[in-house]
Order: structure tokens, then sequence, then C-alpha cells
């Protein structure tokens, strides 16, 4: 989440569920205009992380936007599936993005602040990748899709700008997306290479 205006310097915070950043957190920092901070913060659990966006708020005094981009992948066959996995997975990529979104939303509804707010779905809540086995994942992500259009719905009366980021396949720093094999690469629309992250920015 962050507070002023994109073309001014920010102020960022960060949640993760890991005690500490990882190394491109740290770079990151570094190549900031503005202040960046990360918070320990498991979004699945509501109290904590609507303690953590109120202390926030109770710093900075107000919040201006948040990206919701909570999610973890499973790579396996429908048949294979548990309800362990399937309510693991729902209530990190679906549960935790909502509970992270009320949190913000509802600071900026109680401050009567205009806000935007980026969830970050993927294509394969729009389509399913060939060789990419992974169903609850893709269904997890269409879940926030549609979550997106309800409120955009629901809170455009506040002035709170709801929009969905579906990224395709990209390099980044904790694999190049191998679980995909040759299949994807032989078989898509115009040979497409994987993107980078800045053309996803």
């Amino acid at each position: 989440m962050w507070s002023g205006k994109l073309t001014e310097t920010l102020t960022i915070h960060c949640f993760d569920r890991l005690s500490s950043p990882q190394s491109d957190f740290v770079k990151s920092r570094k190549a900031t205009r503005g202040s960046l901070y990360y918070h320990h913060v498991d979004v699945r659990l509501s109290e904590e992380l609507n303690q953590t966006v109120e202390g926030i708020m109770s710093q900075h005094g107000q919040i201006d936007g948040l990206v919701a981009a909570a999610g973890i992948q499973q790579i396996k066959e429908a048949v294979n599936y548990t309800c362990k996995d399937v309510i693991e997975m729902l209530d990190v990529n679906y549960t935790g993005v909502l509970m992270s979104i009320n949190a913000v939303a509802r600071s900026m509804i109680d401050s009567k602040r205009e806000g935007s707010i980026v969830l970050v779905a993927s294509m394969s809540g729009l389509i399913a990748n060939k060789g990419l086995k992974s169903p609850v994942y893709n269904s997890s992500k269409a879940a926030v899709i549609q979550l997106s259009r309800n409120l955009a719905m629901e809170w455009g009366r506040h002035n709170i700008r709801v929009n969905t980021l579906c990224p395709g396949q990209y390099y980044n720093a904790y694999g190049s997306g191998e679980f995909l094999g040759s299949a994807w690469f032989e078989r898509n629309m115009g040979k497409r290479e994987y993107a980078r992250p800045v053309g996803i920015a």
C-alpha cells in the first residue's frame, strides 16, 4: 500500500508472511525515491492485518492506494488435490486478498479519501494455459477478477477505483516459470517468450 500521489515521493508499506524481507526488497528500498517499509503480516489473520493498517493510518494520516498481490501456487492434477490443498490456496489467494482490500478500503471510506486499489490476478483466471496443471490456482484468480468487478461497482460512490492486473508468464527472481515445460513455448500463438516485470508495471 502507499500514501502520496504517484507523481510525487511515495511512502510504501509492504506486507508479507515471511518473518524478514528477501534480498530483492533490500534492493528495491535502495532504488525507491520515497520510503519503503516491511511488515511481517499474514493477510489471512484479519485482526493482525487490521491493527497494522490502523497503525499506518495513525502514523501517516492517509492511505491512497493498495496493490493486493497475495498468492501461492501448486502444480498438481485436479484428481490429486486434497481438501487441505484447496482450503490453503483459497485462503491465501482469495480470502487474504479480500481481507487486505477491506482493511484499506475501510480506512479510505472512514477518512472520506479517494483511492486506487489494484488486484493482481493472472491470465490463468481467464484461460487455461496448456501444460500448466493448476486448477485451484486458476480458479482462485478467476474469483479475484470477479471480485474486482463487484468492488468497483460497490465502492465507486466513495471515489475508490478498483482494477485488476492479469499478467501472463514472466521472468522473476523466484524462477522463470519452468513448470510450464516446452508445451507452452511450442504451442502458444505467435511463439511468445516470457515477459519481464518491467513490461507488466
